[in-house]
């Protein structure tokens, strides 16, 4: 991945100026005298809940000017300066404080707060070189152990209440700097929330400075089902939402946002720490910008801090019972739902430990899996889900003690209903011990689907012992004796015989109900009967293709864990061509929709072409602009032609390089 630095900031940059001082005025500070100044400093340990290397890591660093009436430049100063850390971020992290902000108090347990007390330092003008300060910065904290885990912040703090700030990040590395000029937990966490969290300005202003493109908490599109908040708008408010009485205390899709005043658009109109409204420390965050922190604290922090048994591969001969446990960190209030799996199957939930007695069966997969399902967050993935971690043991059984044969299982489809395309499917089931549960891919859990349409269905058949066996069933559309109907409507469609319908729709104007769609019939044989659809038309469940079951054919690749992704790993490309493909199973002919969800590497805005099958699409995938995998993923969308069976489905480089696929 590509060397990626954001850089968000307040109007008031001069402070940012201040903190990098004029260059002409100092020289480059060299290791030794970094070396020294770390030595004449202290690093406080404000809140300290666990590992640097597992926490997001937030240093408040004095500063002072001559101007502050009890400027942090004095040795006396160093209690005022604990104290008040403790009274501002620390207070917005403690859960049932009056000072408390959702959702970060409810992750107080994520965080470290330390102060860095240079009581040596000098005056805010005559600062400290920028450089000198990452140097210090990366010297008390850096390298990281893991390759996702791990967050510091430097948070430059004089002792005043009011005043602007800036923030600058690097995604890649996990490190921000953020300067304020007076501690408000407003202006705080605003600055903080830049670096570790990647949420942008919502503010707008006349000269922007910047692109604009989609983040968690911004939009170029304001179409419902474009916007990737839209699980948290109500369906009667309009789109794009008018700054009208009635809308400013709703999520919406309002437009201005990171200093665009047109075309990006932001979630709320007001009272969003992150610039939506004013700016008096009064502010909150707004519902998606909480969501988007309740997210984040798991991309950074393991929330496992040990389990037993402590090795995952076990081997035992014949039968035995095993404690299992999980400690693990918990939000405030705790949201975490703990689930427990055997071989696929719920055994337990709501407990951190249990007994699992194991013996008949040769091989076993018990999963712990932790699940935090809070309100702040409502699933729509891929662009939110609820975190997940799992802990996996496997039980290697050398002495069974079962005699059952091994478990396998077929499907059997019958045609019921010919004029209304209705089949029964029935698994047809050997060995293994009764009795058995099924567990549908239309979610159904009895023995048999009766009076199902085409489609693909697929099954898992467990029997009592915990053996599991798979099967699927494929019923096409030629099934009913109409495929043939079918390809001669497609080769034909341009024809006049062939029914072409046009739809005119006229959006309602706010608050009147005058909407309307007109049709434009061609071809056919007139008079027409029209009959309309009063629900919405869905093409059916999406299916979710992952980079670990695709021929991949580039340069240079790895599949990487991380728990935003669908299935928590993606594909990185590591900036290189080629093509990733899979095969796509489907019941009829016609055109799918395909989407792409992609992120985390630098490309200006690039295309790549789709192959169906070996023939190579007209028309070009288009990638917009992206950034570093942590701001978060967006959408390529195409409608391709497959036929019923299995296709392959690449996506293939067109002369840039491929992102990252979830």
């Amino acid at each position: 991945m590509k060397k990626c630095i954001a850089f968000i900031g307040f109007v008031f940059l001069l402070l940012l100026q201040g903190y990098a001082q004029n260059r002409g005025r100092a020289e480059k500070w060299t290791e030794a005298q970094i070396d020294a100044f770390i030595e004449m400093s202290e690093l406080i340990p404000v809140q300290v809940t666990g590992d640097k290397d597992n926490r997001i890591n937030v240093v408040i660093v004095n500063q002072w000017t001559s101007s502050d009436e009890e400027p942090y430049n004095s040795p006396d100063m160093r209690g005022e300066f604990v104290k008040d850390i403790e009274e501002s971020l620390v207070a917005a992290l403690t859960y049932g404080d009056e000072r408390a902000q959702t959702a970060y108090s409810h992750y107080k347990e994520f965080f470290n707060v330390y102060g860095l007390w240079m009581p040596d330092t000098p005056e805010w003008k005559k600062g400290i070189d920028l450089e000198a300060m990452d140097a210090i910065r990366d010297k008390l904290f850096l390298p990281w152990k893991n390759e996702h885990r791990g967050w510091v912040t430097f948070l430059i703090m004089p002792n005043r209440e009011k005043g602007g700030g800036g923030a600058a990040r690097n995604l890649e590395k996990r490190v921000g700097n953020a300067v304020i000029a007076g501690n408000g937990i407003g202006k705080m966490l605003h600055e903080i929330s830049h670096t570790c969290m990647s949420l942008g300005d919502e503010y707008t202003t006349a000269a922007t400075g910047t692109s604009a493109f989609p983040t968690y908490a911004s939009e170029l599109e304001y179409e419902r089902e474009k916007i990737k908040w839209r699980k948290w708008i109500e369906p009667s408010t309009p789109l794009p939402t008018p700054y009208e009485a009635e809308y400013l205390d709703k999520v919406g899709a309002f437009e201005g946002n990171q200093y665009h005043l047109v075309d990006y658009y932001r979630s709320t109109a007001q009272g969003c720490i992150m610039g939506a409204g004013v700016f008096d420390n009064t502010e909150e965050m707004c519902p998606v910008c909480n969501q988007r922190v309740s997210m984040r604290a798991y991309d950074l922090v393991d929330i496992i801090k040990s389990t037993v048994p402590e090795q995952k591969s076990i081997e035992i001969k014949g039968s035995k019972k095993i404690r299992f446990a999980v400690d693990h960190i918990v939000p405030e209030p705790n949201t975490q739902v703990v689930r427990w799996f055997l071989n696929g199957k719920l055994i337990a939930s709501g407990t951190d430990e249990l007994e699992v007695e194991f013996g008949e069966i040769a091989e076993y997969e018990l999963i712990c899996s932790i699940t935090d399902e809070t309100p702040n967050i409502r699933p729509d993935p891929p662009f939110a889900r609820f975190p997940k971690v799992e802990v996996q043991w496997n039980v290697l059984n050398t002495a069974p003690t079962s005699d059952a044969k091994p478990l396998k299982v077929s499907t059997r489809t019958k045609n019921v209903d010919k004029k209304g395309g209705l089949f029964n499917v029935e698994p047809v089931v050997s060995g293994g011990r009764p009795p058995f549960t099924y567990k549908w891919s239309n979610g159904s859990t009895s023995g048999d689907l009766e009076d199902v349409g085409v489609g693909i269905y697929e099954v898992v058949v467990m029997d009592s012992e915990f053996r599991t066996a798979k099967a699927r069933a494929s019923i096409y559309e030629s099934s009913l004796g109409t495929a043939g109907a079918t390809k001669k409507s497609k080769k034909n469609k341009k024809k006049k015989s062939s029914i072409a319908v046009v739809a005119d729709v006229k959006a309602s104007e706010i608050n009147k109900d005058n909407g309307a769609i007109a049709l434009s019939v061609t071809g056919g044989q007139s008079p027409y009967n029209v009959k309309w659809k009063s629900a919405v038309y869905e093409y059916g469940k999406s299916i979710i293709y992952e980079p670990a079951n695709a021929a991949i054919t580039l340069p240079e690749h790895q599949i990487k864990t991380f728990f935003s992704a669908s299935d928590n790993s993606y594909l990185d490309c590591k900036g290189g061509e080629g093509a990733v493909s899979w095969d796509v199973e489907v019941a009829n002919s016609g055109f799918y929709p395909v989407d792409v969800i992609y992120g985390g590497i630098n490309l200006k805005g690039s295309d790549a072409r789709v192959s169906v099958n070996g023939k190579v699409q007209t028309k070009t995938m288009h990638f917009n602009q992206t950034r570093p995998l942590y701001t978060g993923w967006d959408v390529a969308t195409m409608k391709v032609y497959l036929n019923e069976g299995v296709n392959k489905v690449a996506i293939v480089s067109n002369g840039q390089s491929i992102p990252n696929i979830n």
